[in-house]
């Protein structure tokens, strides 16, 4: 397997998509009494969903399957039912239509774009009197890019050892990674812009990591 991974990245490292983002069936389940989680994949196999996916969740089982109708949902439960000797409860169901995740992926994208772009701008203005505000605004963006890479990384080798998904709040997620990104980035720039017009180095990056300890000192003194 680390072979392979070394030579396909990409296929070994990517986000594991919600019912949000690929369209489907998600259904918790619980059965009186407990079964296996082997012997429940077998049964939906038998049943034609050979493609489900089947998480135990503390006594309960979390299946996501394609997309399927509220009575073929009954059907399916009663002939687990019958198969397994065992009562089911349906704890949760949702569905989702592929064309409606399509579009939530995409509504998902365009949201991070403008506001990265958004807060481009924001920064450029905020900082017109500096010299070359534009650039000041770039180099949030790359903060901010590094930042939401972080989350991204984290949770694409959680989907990968652990099958966490991602969904609608995945993204909601990030939006807020975004926001406390660009918040702690203008309070940085602010700090070395004030810096620089104290004066206090005419070596610019000494002005930068003044400007750097003293932001954290002051995030660790208000965090007590």
């Amino acid at each position: 397997r680390s072979a392979n991974c070394g030579h396909n990245l990409p296929g070994c490292f990517k986000l594991q998509p919600g019912i949000d983002f690929t369209g489907g069936t998600s259904m918790t389940l619980h059965f009186t009494p407990q079964v296996e989680q082997s012997q429940l994949r077998q049964e939906f196999i038998n049943l034609g969903h050979p493609e489900a996916v089947i998480q135990g969740t503390g006594g309960d089982f979390f299946i996501r399957i394609k997309e399927i109708s509220a009575q073929e949902r009954e059907t399916m439960t009663e002939g687990l039912e019958t198969s397994l000797g065992s009562e089911i409860t349906v704890r949760d169901y949702n569905t989702v239509s592929p064309s409606i995740a399509t579009e939530t992926a995409r509504n998902a994208g365009i949201a991070v774009i403008i506001a990265a772009v958004a807060m481009l701008f924001y920064i450029a203005w905020a900082f017109r009197r500096m010299p070359k505000p534009f650039r000041w605004g770039t180099c949030a963006i790359i903060a901010l890019v590094h930042n939401v890479l972080i989350v991204v990384g984290i949770f694409s080798i959680l989907g990968r050892v652990a099958n966490v998904e991602v969904d609608a709040m995945f993204i909601t997620g990030v939006l807020t990674v975004v926001g406390y990104s660009i918040n702690n980035t203008v309070v940085v720039f602010d700090r070395i812009r004030e810096n620089t017009s104290k004066g206090i180095s005419h070596d610019f990056a000494v002005t930068v990591n003044c400007s750097l300890m003293e932001t954290l000192a002051l995030n660790s003194i208000s965090r007590r």
